[in-house]
């Protein structure tokens, strides 16, 4: 038996599930549709911009139509700082408690 009831479905962790995420609003849509609308003509520019003699211009274009097509590179951040996490003693008990009756389940 798996645990589950008939015609119930099992929770799925992670992907997408119905009526989840940011609710998107209608004028953004249409913000975003509209700037959309002007693709081509940007991708255009910066290509003559990217075939420019001005050297400085070249390379932002060059670097912009890249993000574009194959995503910005990631950025490495260093942390310098101590971390810390603390879990209170009650929790602690209970994940040792829950540790131990799983090891001798096994």
């Amino acid at each position: 038996m798996n645990g589950f009831k008939k015609g119930h479905k099992p929770y799925v962790h992670g992907g997408k599930r119905e009526g989840s995420g940011r609710k998107k609003n209608e004028v953004v849509r249409e913000i975003k549709s509209l700037a959309q609308s002007y693709d081509a003509e940007a991708l255009e520019r910066l290509a003559y911009w990217m075939r420019s003699d001005n050297a400085t211009a070249s390379v932002s274009a060059c670097n912009a139509l890249l993000d574009r097509g194959h995503g910005k590179a990631q950025q490495n951040v260093e942390h310098s700082g101590k971390v810390e996490q603390t879990i209170p003693d009650e929790d602690k008990d209970f994940i040792r408690k829950s540790i131990q009756e799983f090891m001798c389940k096994r």
